[in-house]
Order: structure tokens, then C-alpha cells, then sequence
């Protein structure tokens, strides 16, 4: 056990008429010199750990840095993606409503001409065929859509990013996170659509097809060609619209 200062100035060696005990005092001696050997080795290893810490300490910061940095980047990305993705969805909607018009366009012709042929040969009737063909080719469709979503979907979002490493990992979370919204939200919309397909196949069954489930009235041909799952008859549509 290492001498404190105190116990060394309390120490009394013996006197004799010579002085001090030579044996005594070369015992006093080499207690001291262990116990500063001992001490020297204690505030070594002290220093050690202290430089470690040290290091340590610096180590941490430059970590607290990069992942402040990552952050940073990552939330920028996501920004980023957000804002192209709605850009590419309002040019979408653009060419969409231009389609539409030209659609709708074709399709009043096409009423006109389909209701000039109907009043010569007699013909009201809705040909539920051609509408259960569209309806049976748009379920397929859709099918393959939400089997292509679950394909590139298969896990979790912590199973795409578990891999990463920590300089990447919150800038691909991040990333993820948003293309697993966007194909949850396609997911969600195809099957909507494809529950509208398959009632509007029963209501072919039940021979309740192409007429409004508000008034009653028959759907026009042109709507349930754009929509061939389409419930209510433009006028309906429009005044709920309204709403």
C-alpha cells in the first residue's frame, strides 16, 4: 500500500547516539520510493485514459457533425423529391385534362352519331357486353398493378435501410420513406378501383347496369365508356360536385 505525504511526515524513526537507525531509515527509504513509483504509475494510466477520453471525445463531435450533416442532406433530398414529384404530377394532371377534353370531345361526336343510328334502328338498350370486355380487361390491368407494387414492396422500410451504413443510413431512410408513400398511395388507389370494377361486374349480373344508383336514370354511353365503373349519371356527378 502507497505512503500518503501525511503518513510519511508522521513517521518516527528511532534515535540513537550515532542518529537515525540505518536500517530504519533504508526501510523508510524504499517505502517511499515504491509509493512514488506507485503513485507515478497511477497518474500514467490516468493520463492514458485521459488522452483516450480525449480522443474519444473528438471522435464523437466529428460523428455528431456528419450526422448533423446527413440530416441536413437527407431532409434537402426529401424536399427535393417532394417538389419534383409534384411538378411531374401537375404536368400529368395538365396532359390528363387535355386528353379528357379531347376525349370528351370524340365522345360527344361519337354520342350524336350513336344516338342519330339508335333512333333509326330503334336501338336504347346498352350493350352490356362491350362494358363487361372493358370492365374484365381493366381488372386485369389493375391486377398486375397491385402485384407489380407488391413485388417492388416485399418488406419494411427498415429492411431496405438495415444494411446501410451510418454515414448513408438517414439520407436512404429518408429516400425510402418516400417512394414507400408514393406506392402505398398508387397501391390504395388501385384498389379502390378495382373494388368499383368488380361491383360494377355484379350490377351487370344483376342487371342493374349503366343506370344512376341517385335518380335511377340511364348512365350516359359515353360516361360508362370513360368510366365503364361509373355510378351516377353525369348530372348527379356534377351537382355532388357541387356539394
Amino acid at each position: 500500500m502507497a505512503l500518503t505525504p501525511v503518513e510519511i511526515r508522521h513517521v518516527k524513526l528511532r534515535r540513537s547516539f550515532f542518529g537515525y537507525g540505518r536500517a530504519a531509515t533504508d526501510r523508510l527509504h524504499e517505502e517511499i520510493v515504491e509509493s512514488f513509483e506507485e503513485v507515478w504509475r497511477e497518474r500514467a494510466d490516468l493520463q492514458d485514459k485521459l488522452e483516450r477520453m480525449e480522443s474519444d471525445i473528438a471522435r464523437y463531435r466529428d460523428l455528431e457533425t456528419l450526422l448533423r450533416k446527413t440530416l441536413v442532406s437527407a431532409e434537402r433530398s426529401a424536399q427535393e423529391l417532394k417538389d419534383q414529384a409534384r411538378r411531374e404530377a401537375d404536368v400529368f394532371l395538365t396532359e390528363a385534362h387535355a386528353e379528357a377534353r379531347l376525349i370528351k370531345q370524340q365522345a360527344l361526336a361519337e354520342r350524336e352519331h350513336l344516338r342519330g343510328e339508335a333512333s333509326r334502328l330503334g336501338v336504347v338498350a346498352v350493350d352490356v357486353e362491350q362494358f363487361r370486355t372493358l370492365l374484365d380487361e381493366e381488372r386485369r390491368r389493375v391486377l398486375d398493378a397491385i402485384e407489380y407494387l407488391h413485388k417492388e414492396n416485399p418488406g419494411s422500410i427498415r429492411d431496405e435501410t438495415q444494411d446501410e451504413t451510418i454515414d448513408n443510413h438517414l439520407a436512404e431512410t429518408a429516400t425510402a420513406t418516400l417512394d414507400r408513400e408514393i406506392d402505398y398511395t398508387l397501391e390504395e388507389n388501385s384498389e379502390n378501383v378495382l373494388a368499383a370494377i368488380d361491383a360494377a361486374l355484379q350490377r351487370i349480373q344483376d342487371g342493374t347496369f349503366g343506370k344512376c344508383v341517385n335518380c335511377g336514370k340511364e348512365i350516359g354511353e359515353e360516361r360508362l365508356a370513360a368510366l365503364p365503373w361509373a355510378t351516377l349519371c353525369i348530372d348527379c356527378r356534377r351537382l355532388e360536385e357541387r356539394r
